[in-house]
C-alpha cells in the first residue's frame, strides 16, 4: 500500500514534467512535498491521503499525456483533461488500466489518431467525452462493452466508418451525440433496444438508409437530431410512440412520403424540423393537439392541400411556422392568422 501511494505521487510528477508544468497556468503546490489534496486539480480519497481519485485540469496549457504514466493510477475515478490545445498527440492505450474510472473526459483537446480500443475495457465508465478533438478512424466495435456507460461523447471529430451494430447492449445509455464527423452507413436496429436513451444525436455526418422503425422502442427519447445527412424513406410510423419527444430535427435529408399522422401523439413536442426534404402529402390532423409547439419549419417540401389556420390559431405557444416553398392551395389564408397572430414569426 504505501509502494502504491507512492507512485501516484510519482506518476503526477512524470505528467509535470513531461507536460510542460513551469508553464502550466495553475500549478498550485505540484512537485512540492504538501499532501496531494493541496495539489491544483487533484482530488484524493481523504485530506491526508496519497491515492489519487480524481485528477481534472481545464484549459491549462498541457502539452502532453505521455504513454505509460497516468495508466499507473490504480483507483482513479475521474480523469479531466480539457480544453488543451497543445494537446495533439494521440490518447493514451495505457488509460485502459485505469480500470476503476467512472469519467474520463479529453473533450476540446486536439487529440489525433484512432480512439483507442483499450478505453473500451473500462467497465465502470460511466461517462466517455472525447468531443471536439481531432481524432479519426472507427469507432471501437468494442465500445459496447461499457455496459455501465450513461453518457457518449464523440462529436466534432472526423471518425469515419459505422455506427457498431451492437450499440444496443448499452442498456444504460442516456446521452449519445456522434455528430458532426465523417460517419456512414445506416442506424443499426439494435438502436430500439437502448430504453433509457433521452438524446440521440447523429446529425451533420454522411449517414443513409431509412430512419428506422425500432427507434419507436427507445421510449425515453426527449432529443432525436438526424438531420444533414442522406437519410430515405418515409418518417417512421410509430414516431408517435415516443411521448417524451421534445425536439424532432430531421431535416436536410432526403425524405419522401407523408407526415405520419401518429406525430400529433407527440405532445411535448416544442420544435418540429422537417424542411428541405422531400415529403408529399397534406399536413396531419389535429396539429393542435401540440400545445407545447414553439418552432415548426417545413419548408422547402412537396407538402399540398389546405393550411390549417384554425390549427394553428389553436396553438398558443407557436411562435415560428415556416411554409414556404411548398404546394398549399390555400396562400390567402396565412393572412389571417398573420392578423390574428402578430407575435407569429410566419413564413409562406
Amino acid at each position: 500500500w504505501g509502494r502504491a501511494r507512492e507512485m501516484d505521487r510519482q506518476v503526477l510528477h512524470d505528467l509535470f514534467t513531461a507536460a510542460g508544468g513551469e508553464k502550466w497556468k495553475k500549478k498550485d503546490n505540484w512537485n512540492t512535498n504538501s499532501q496531494l489534496s493541496q495539489w491544483f486539480g487533484v482530488v484524493p480519497f481523504s485530506e491526508d491521503e496519497e491515492r489519487v481519485r480524481d485528477l481534472v485540469m481545464y484549459n491549462n496549457r498541457l502539452t502532453t499525456i505521455p504513454e505509460n504514466t497516468l495508466g499507473k493510477l490504480a483507483e482513479i475515478q475521474v480523469l479531466g483533461l480539457t480544453g488543451h490545445v497543445g494537446l495533439t498527440d494521440p490518447i493514451p492505450t495505457d488509460l485502459g488500466n485505469c480500470r476503476s474510472l467512472t469519467k474520463l473526459w479529453l473533450y476540446e483537446n486536439r487529440h489525433q489518431g484512432n480512439i483507442p480500443e483499450s478505453l473500451t475495457q473500462l467497465s465502470n465508465l460511466r461517462e466517455l467525452l472525447l468531443y471536439g478533438n481531432r481524432l479519426s478512424g472507427p469507432i471501437p466495435s468494442t465500445v459496447s462493452n461499457l455496459s455501465n456507460l450513461r453518457v457518449l461523447y464523440l462529436f466534432g471529430n472526423s471518425l469515419e466508418g459505422s455506427i457498431p451494430e451492437d450499440i444496443g447492449r448499452l442498456e444504460q445509455l442516456e446521452d449519445l451525440d456522434l455528430s458532426k464527423n465523417r460517419l456512414s452507413g445506416s442506424i443499426p436496429l439494435s438502436i430500439g433496444l437502448l430504453k433509457s436513451l433521452k438524446t440521440l444525436h447523429l446529425n451533420n455526418n454522411h449517414f443513409s438508409g431509412h430512419i428506422p422503425e425500432e427507434l419507436a422502442g427507445c421510449v425515453n427519447l426527449e432529443r432525436i437530431c438526424l438531420h444533414s445527412n442522406q437519410f430515405t424513406g418515409r418518417i417512421p410510423e410509430h414516431i408517435g410512440d415516443l411521448k417524451r419527444l421534445k425536439v424532432l430535427n430531421i431535416a436536410n435529408n432526403r425524405l419522401t412520403g407523408p407526415v405520419p399522422q401518429s406525430i400529433t401523439d407527440c405532445t411535448e413536442l416544442t420544435e418540429i424540423r422537417l424542411h428541405a426534404n422531400e415529403i408529399t402529402g397534406v399536413l396531419p390532423a389535429q396539429l393542435h393537439h401540440l400545445q407545447q409547439l414553439n418552432t415548426l419549419w417545413f419548408q422547402n417540401n412537396q407538402l399540398e392541400g389546405e393550411l390549417p389556420i384554425e390549427e394553428f390559431l389553436q396553438m398558443p405557444k407557436l411562435k415560428v411556422l415556416w411554409l414556404q416553398q411548398n404546394r398549399f392551395s390555400n396562400s390567402e389564408a396565412i393572412d389571417v392568422l398573420r392578423q390574428e397572430r402578430g407575435d407569429l414569426n410566419c413564413v409562406f
